[in-house]
Formats: C-alpha cells, structure tokens, sequence
C-alpha cells in the first residue's frame, strides 16, 4: 500500500528499524544463552516490529488522505483470500527452495565449501533489492490501469518499466561480478572465495532469474495472480531436483548453471503463453515484453566477466568503493548506447532530477 501511494521511505524505515530491532534482540539472546534460537527470536521481533511501522504509517496516511472506511462485500473478501492463500504459498515454497541452495552443498561437499558458496554468492542477492522495489512501486498503478482501461492501456507503460529494468540490470550484475572476489577478500579474507567460475555463473543465472521476478510481477499486473502464483510454486519444486543434479555433475557452479535453465525456459515459454492470456497477445508479441533488452544486458555481463578478470585488485576498501563507481559508470555509458529503452528511462530521471534540484535552489 505505502508503494502505491508512492511512498517507498515508509517500507523503507518500516525495513531498517525491524532489522535494527532483530540485531538487537540477537545479540540479547546470544548473550542470555539462548544459542542458536536467539536469531528466530531475533526475526519474530524484527517481523513484528516492521509490520507495526508499517499498518501505523498507514492509518496514519488514510487519516490524512481522508480515505472512506473499507467495507468490503463477501465475493471481494472470497477472492482476496483465495489469491492471498496462492500467493503466500509461493512465497513459502521460493523460500523453502531457495534456502535449500546452502544445505544441499553443505551435505554434498561439507560446511567449509558451504560457507564458500553463501559468502560468494550473498552480493548477487543484493539484485533483488534493487529490482523489487521498481517492481513494488509500479505494480498498483498498472493493475487499475489494466482494469480502467484494459490490456492496450498497458503496454506502453510496460515498455517504459521495462527499459528502467533493463537499465538496472545491466549495471548492478556486471559490477558486482567485478568487485566480488574484492569484497569478499577484503570481507573474510581471499580464501572464502568460490572463484571465479563459480562467480561467473551465479552472474549469469541472475540474468534468468531477475527475467522471471519481472515476468511474474507483468502476469500479476495483468490479472493473472493465481496463475503466475501457482507457476512460481511450479519453478521452485522443479529448481530442487535441477540444483541437486547440477551440484552432482558440476559442483556448485551447477546450481547456478541449472537454475539459469529452467528460468530460462520460463522466461521463453511459460511466462509468454501466460502473458499472452492476460494482456490478449500473440505468443510471440508476449515474448518481447520479457526479451526487450537482453542483448544489452548479457552483453554488459560479458563485459563485467572481462573486466573482473583483467582489471587490477582493489586492496583496501577506497580503493573498491572508487573502482565500483567508475565500473558502474562505464556499464551505465555502455548500456544506454545500445538500448533505446534504457536510453530514455535515463533521460527522463535525468529531467525529474534536474527539476528537484531546480526546485530546491
């Protein structure tokens, strides 16, 4: 809700105050004896804590919007909890599959290489943060305007998120490839890193994955939530018998080499036939949606593997801070030269800034 009004600092204070909360009542019961319970203690208080921040920011903007009383009749309030229930469960089964990633290698090759591959592979989780938000944000404007106005009414829109996507994507996932093996050497120490194979593929799988997060979210939008729900339950109860195949033939590279080919496929038949459906497009027409600006990005990923192998290491963390800033300004130069759509998302934050900026002066 706090998204759809345009207000994202309100998750955000709503997120850093429920994990200052969880830090603190860790520590609390760490030091209380509480062992390794202490950190479910640590995330009950910290969930509960946002969810507080969150429902009382809230009530405070439907007081001040001078918002009517919801009174929602009883086919409204079935058909919330028959997709609340499908949503919830493919939030419950991703994360139950994806949590998997860790204990699988930690049984197949032992703890040490666990904890090789959750420190290697941690700033790679860091896309999502970047994505979900623009996501988030988007999302309650496009399904009224898909109700409002219907499928053609969002297609143009779609073409606009989709370049800013494409935009991001090109930037953070090469330039975290380029400083990874730096941070993390400058974190634990070079030893706890997988390498640089294994780094190239957990860059790769992200294209895939990110792909997906977009196309789920494009499904909902178009009033497809249960279907993309239950597609999302589908991918992860096929991912865990690829990633334990995967991690048997190639080591944990595997993992991230079979989870970039079921979401690939994903990405090349299911969403588009769902799509499709939804916004009452061809198959073909559908599959542009999720393709426009792959080139430009696999082609800045390309990059980002060049430069992580030849340019020089970051030894001490300026030195990393500068050597990301000038990687990312290189990525962003090079992807706004080869994608018209990142090309114009550029130019109009580039306009809103420099109005803020005016307005402010």
């Amino acid at each position: 809700m706090p998204a759809a009004w345009q207000r994202p600092s309100i998750n955000a204070a709503s997120r850093l105050g429920a994990q200052l909360m969880e830090m603190a009542v860790v520590v609390a019961a760490l030091f209380s004896g509480n062992g390794v319970v202490s950190l479910g203690w640590g995330s009950l208080a910290g969930g509960m804590l946002g969810l507080l921040l969150t429902l009382g920011a809230i009530s405070r903007h439907w007081r001040l919007r001078q918002l009517p009383t919801l009174r929602p009749d009883r086919a409204s309030l079935r058909w919330l909890f028959s997709v609340g229930v499908s949503t919830l469960l493919s939030r419950v089964v991703s994360q139950i599959a994806g949590n998997l990633e860790l204990a699988l290698v930690s049984t197949t090759l032992g703890p040490s290489m666990a904890a090789v591959y959750g420190i290697t592979v941690r700033t790679f989780a860091l896309v999502q943060g970047f994505i979900n938000p623009i996501a988030g944000s988007a999302f309650s404007g496009l399904a009224h305007l898909m109700g409002q106005r219907g499928p053609s009414a969002l297609l143009p829109p779609l073409r606009e998120l989709r370049g800013l996507f494409t935009l991001v994507v090109s930037v953070v996932v090469p330039a975290i490839l380029v400083i990874n093996q730096d941070f993390v050497s400058l974190w634990v120490g070079p030893d706890k890193f997988g390498g640089r194979y294994l780094c190239a593929a957990l860059a790769l799988s992200t294209v895939p994955v990110t792909q997906v997060s977009f196309l789920s979210f494009v499904s909902a939008a178009s009033g497809r939530l249960r279907s993309a729900a239950y597609l999302t339950v589908l991918e992860a109860v096929v991912r865990v018998p690829l990633m334990i195949a995967g991690l048997h033939i190639l080591g944990p590279a595997g993992i991230a080499i079979s989870t970039s080919l079921e979401c690939g496929l994903l990405v090349y038949y299911a969403y588009p036939a769902l799509i499709g459906r939804g916004l009452g497009l061809a198959r073909a027409a559908a599959r542009t949606i999720g393709n426009d600006g792959l080139g430009a990005i696999l082609g800045c990923v390309l990059a980002g593997g060049l430069a992580a192998r030849y340019l020089p290491a970051a030894t001490h963390w300026p030195t990393l801070v500068v050597k990301g800033a000038l990687t990312a300004l290189v990525l962003l130069g090079l992807t706004v030269l080869t994608n018209r759509g990142a090309r114009s998302q550029l130019r109009v934050v580039g306009v809103r800034v420099f109005r803020r900026v005016q307005r402010f002066s």
